[in-house]
């Protein structure tokens, strides 16, 4: 929300010169992505889930069932550079625990709650 209301800003501003624009386009990019990389990780290692995860009453824990610690959540969360470029979230569809690459790397599970 807080990058959407800049951009929106920052395109319905006038008189703004280019380079201010080309700055603030930085800034939202850096703040975009500063806040995917903290944002997960904080809530998956205080609640287990985020809001998303909470709507779908899913969260993540060990496989044991307990949460997981900040830093282990950042580091899943930094593992997704790596689903994604190769495909590992279509382990889910190979394996019982129906885990993605990350989280068989940080032995971690998606569970209903």
């Amino acid at each position: 929300a807080l990058t959407y209301c800049l951009t929106y800003a920052k395109e319905n501003i006038k008189d703004l010169s280019a380079t201010i624009k080309n700055a603030l386009d930085w800034i939202i990019i850096i703040l975009s992505f500063v806040i995917c990389l903290f944002y997960f990780p904080i809530y998956e290692s205080t609640k287990g889930k985020t809001i998303g995860k909470k709507t779908l009453h899913v969260k993540i824990t060990d496989l044991d069932g307990k949460e997981i610690n900040f830093q282990r959540a950042f580091i899943r969360q930094f593992l997704m550079i790596i689903d994604i470029i190769n495909f590992g979230f279509l382990l889910t569809f190979t394996n019982k625990k129906r885990q993605t690459l990350k989280d068989k790397i940080m032995k971690t599970i998606v569970i209903d709650y």
